[in-house]
């Protein structure tokens, strides 16, 4: 468990530093479009774990998110859990797996693995946002070409774009959202946090 423990905050802070390197080459996007604000926010009643209508037992949902407890750190102040393979869909895209994180048994963190792209059904709920290219061709994309193309009054991006990262600030979350797309990688994942969920991780870090 401590070997885990090393990796995982390792794993961290190394994420933490990529998201640092990349702020020169963000750019922002406007657009005009009608917004959603309703976030996915999937522990309401956590229904990704357990979808059978009309199960409104809370104490049953608690369980079934104990069951999903993958472990727990800094003398059980910080939890996650995993779900594999939820029946539920996020926007049009299936999901592999759901990673929820707690700090003091506050949900900070949620990461989705996706199935497909969901980055016209993020542009179409939140509106304007944030893009980075995530390598040489897509930061050159980024500068230089309108990345938002039309079809059918909906605003896309560029398929051109293969490796990027999406940004939205909404009052009080984050949504970020990671796209890979080539040959020989296809990887989707959106993750939803607390604007000061890092600031609460590193403290809980410090007293341990």
């Amino acid at each position: 468990m401590t070997r885990l423990l090393l990796i995982w905050i390792a794993v961290l802070l190394l994420s933490l530093g990529s998201c640092s390197r990349r702020q020169g080459t963000q750019r922002d996007v406007s657009i005009q479009t009608e917004q959603n604000q309703i976030g996915p926010n999937v522990p309401s009643g956590l229904l990704v774990v357990d979808t059978a209508v009309g199960n409104t037992d809370e104490h049953r949902q608690l369980d079934l998110l104990e069951e999903h407890l993958f472990g727990r750190f800094f003398n059980d102040r910080a939890e996650f859990y995993v779900i594999k393979n939820p029946e539920n869909k996020l926007f049009s895209s299936g999901v592999q797996s759901i990673t929820m994180y707690y700090i003091d048994g506050v949900l900070g963190k949620t990461k989705y693995i996706l199935t497909s792209s969901i980055s016209a059904d993020l542009i179409s709920n939140y509106g304007n946002f944030r893009i980075a290219g995530l390598d040489s061709i897509n930061k050159k994309l980024v500068r230089n070409r309108n990345i938002l193309q039309s079809q059918s009054s909906i605003p896309l991006l560029d398929q051109r774009l293969n490796h990027f990262e999406m940004s939205w600030q909404k009052k009080d979350k984050i949504f970020l959202y990671r796209e890979l797309r080539n040959d020989s990688a296809r990887q989707f994942v959106f993750i939803e946090k607390l604007n000061d969920y890092d600031k609460r991780l590193r403290a809980v870090d410090v007293i341990f």
